[in-house]
């Protein structure tokens, strides 16, 4: 079992700080804004409705984003015109959300990662809401989580080191008035960063039609 290094402490703000140097940690996307009650599920057409050949043009597009439909079409042995429609298809009902480029974080100088679990002095709706709706304007935060158990947040921050770290605590994370505690872990090595999913051909039903 990997040693564990932690140190506890209570800022100027009155929030208790533990840092520690975990030998792992999990891989966890920035949370939106919501304009209901609360952030609500996005309503998508199941994967069932997907067939073979949307799920082999999601697997090609997942691992590079600039692959050209006639590309996709001669891997898939079709047609430019009906891989097209499939894309723009699948844009329209949410299965495609966005493209873009992924950058070598050592290179802009991101090195550190940290994940911070947040405790909050109160759990209303509008507490948790409020939270979540200030700490996302950070551009450090990368992705916030809303958990059960013990913590009440999870959000993976990305500096530079760790003096940028606790320049972002005590000058941003820490001001925020409904912050009971902070926990924070630094990524020591990265085992596995994964952005594309795992999709099953040979399972769904026909839906998006050529």
């Amino acid at each position: 079992m990997a040693a564990m290094a932690r140190a506890v402490f209570k800022n100027e703000s009155g929030v208790t700080e533990m840092l520690s140097m975990p030998s792992s940690t999990r891989n966890c996307a920035k949370s939106g804004k919501s304009d209901g009650p609360w952030p609500q599920m996005p309503t998508l057409v199941p994967l069932t409705a997907l067939d073979n050949t949307d799920i082999r043009i999601l697997q090609l597009l997942q691992h590079d984003a600039r692959i050209t439909s006639k590309e996709i079409a001669d891997k898939l042995g079709k047609s430019i015109t009906p891989v097209y429609e499939r894309i723009k298809k699948m844009e329209e009902k949410g299965y495609i959300k966005r493209y873009v480029a992924l950058l070598d974080k050592d290179l802009i100088g991101k090195n550190l990662t940290a994940f911070t679990t947040v405790q909050l002095k109160e759990h209303s709706q509008s507490a948790l809401r409020g939270f979540e709706k200030e700490v996302i304007k950070f551009q450090e935060v990368m992705e916030c989580y809303h958990l059960t158990g013990q913590f009440d947040f999870l959000i993976k921050v990305a500096i530079q080191d760790m003096k940028e770290y606790n320049a972002f605590l005590m000058n941003k994370l820490a001001t925020l008035s409904n912050v009971g505690g902070v926990q924070t872990y630094f990524v020591l090595s990265e085992g596995k960063v994964e952005t594309a999913y795992a999709l099953q051909a040979g399972t769904g039903k026909k839906g998006v039609k050529k």
